[in-house]
């Protein structure tokens, strides 16, 4: 029997599956200010690791909770 291949949706959606990263509208609500504030911020800081892929920008969470005390 073919073993089954697991796709992204299945580690997405398993119970097991912990968030590694942050949008910057996640940041924004959490800091609650502005999506541009927070898009401003994400891209001028030092104090937490952002990680750029084209246009899109997300929030390592391990450093931002580090950050923000959570």
């Amino acid at each position: 029997m073919p073993e089954r291949m697991i796709c992204v949706n299945d580690y997405i959606t398993s119970p097991s599956h912990e968030k590694r990263v942050y949008t910057v509208k996640e940041v924004a609500a959490m800091l609650d200010v502005s999506d541009r504030h927070a898009y401003n911020f994400c891209n001028s800081t030092t104090d937490f690791e952002v990680v750029k892929i084209g246009k899109s920008i997300r929030v390592k969470k391990d450093s931002f909770d580090r950050w923000f005390g959570n």
